[in-house]
């Protein structure tokens, strides 16, 4: 019989591929008016730029050094600008594959880890030599599978599912309303770039693009100081045919409007990578909900009801299609169906609209002072702009990361946790319990 065989085999049916599959429709020509109005405001300080480099650092000041390098600097960053822009604009943020959200799901319940360990030991050789499967894996994924025991959170015992999008939900993830899909570790919804959420993949080169345009308005106002300077030692500033004053006015006046309102949005996220929080997570203080862990002894849970429910993408028939999903899985025991309903007064499941004001409260003190993800700013900080730095040279790693922002490191299926939240939650389910 030959090695290779290039009949047709029979294949089987494809099945019905899972709603995020499923193209997002196009979206109306209005959503693309203010992206017009982000690229007019990139655009528009350039007119008054070169007539007053011109007319006044070239002919009259006869300044060639400065001259060039102030169209060097100025042109260099408005080039950075539209690159981190094309990038935000062309990138998806952060599409879920549900197979992989689902394994995700599945390895931090504890339900894949046997079998993939199983599988990777089969494909280790007795020399210890690298197998086939770890050569395949990229440099993220391999130091993602050494540090698997710093994903182990479970927040509350609840699995992950969205509703509207009927599939596994990642750690971190969203969905969009506007977009209708799950983005991975949604920031925010921008209409200013073409109605598009910042998510996982595009979240670097926008804060890059933050800090690019607030250079550049700041560098625009800074070159209208030796022009306003100069024009105040005459009593008469303006001449019948030149305009130059009146676009000095203009390129300072709006390089100071956008500065600060530009510059305002970039330090608060900055603020957000130092602290290694998204804009929802910032703003939305009872998403520690879901990490509020109300959990009983393993010994005072009963065999019949710790799990009744171990979904997993893996098993025979239907299940044997990486398209199949079942339905949202039953929840862990917790503090209230263990124990009792007298045992807590707090339900089995917190919902932020049963709770009392003095419980809102408290969990709204507790937000900001409880970093689910704070690794320390350094690691932040990597954490956003520092993907790929292994796999790529350094001058080109460098290269990326000036014109377009870089990447995120890691994958956005997982992230590691601050290692000090855990005992902050358990103070703050506590009080939670004896407040009324």
């Amino acid at each position: 019989m030959p090695l290779l065989s290039f009949e047709l085999q029979p294949t089987k049916p494809r099945p019905a591929s899972p709603p995020n599959d499923v193209d997002t429709p196009k979206k109306p020509w209005t959503a693309y008016i203010l992206t017009a109005g982000t690229v007019l405001f990139l655009l528009s300080p350039h007119p008054s730029f070169i007539k007053v480099l011109v007319s006044f650092y070239l002919k009259e000041k006869k300044a060639k050094t400065a001259f060039f390098t102030h169209l060097t600097i100025f042109y260099f960053l408005s080039f950075v600008a539209f690159t981190s822009l094309i990038v935000v604009l062309a990138r998806d943020p952060g599409p879920v594959d549900p197979v992989v959200a689902q394994q995700e799901e599945d390895e931090r319940f504890g339900y894949g880890q046997t079998t993939r360990v199983m599988e990777d030991e089969e494909e280790e050789e007795v020399d210890g030599s690298i197998s086939l499967n770890d050569m395949l894996m990229s440099s993220q994924d391999r130091g993602r599978k050494q540090d698997d025991r710093s994903f182990g959170w479970t927040g509350n015992g609840e699995r992950r599912w969205c509703q509207k999008c009927w599939a596994p939900k990642p750690e971190r993830c969203h969905h969009c309303s506007v977009c209708g899909r799950c983005v991975l570790k949604m920031d925010h919804h921008c209409p200013w770039l073409a109605s598009k959420c910042i998510g996982h993949r595009t979240y670097a080169s926008f804060v890059h693009f933050l800090l690019a345009s607030t250079l550049l308005s700041i560098y625009g106002v800074f070159i209208t100081v030796a022009p306003i300077r100069h024009y105040l030692n005459f009593s008469v500033i303006v001449e019948v045919d030149d305009s130059t004053p009146f676009h000095v006015l203009f390129l300072g006046l709006e390089g100071l409007v956008f500065s600060f309102t530009i510059g305002s949005f970039w330090a608060y996220h900055a603020y957000l990578i130092s602290t290694n929080q998204t804009t929802l997570e910032s703003l939305t203080p009872f998403l520690l909900l879901r990490h509020l862990s109300l959990k009983p002894d393993v010994g005072d849970i009963p065999p019949e009801t710790e799990l009744s429910v171990k979904p997993s993408i893996s098993g025979t028939s239907e299940e044997e299609s990486p398209f199949y999903f079942p339905s949202p899985p039953a929840n862990q025991v917790t503090f209230s169906q263990s124990l009792g309903s007298s045992a807590s007064s707090l339900p089995s499941k917190l919902l932020e609209h049963e709770l009392t004001s003095n419980q809102r409260r408290l969990i709204r003190r507790a937000a900001g002072k409880i970093r689910m993800y704070d690794l320390g700013w350094k690691n932040n900080w990597k954490e956003v702009f520092g993907g790929n730095k292994r796999r790529r040279q350094w001058w080109s790693w460098w290269m990326w990361l000036i014109f377009t922002g870089g990447v995120s490191n890691g994958d956005g299926y997982r992230f590691q946790f601050n290692p000090e939240a855990e005992s902050k939650l358990e103070k703050l389910a506590a009080k939670l319990e004896t407040t009324k």
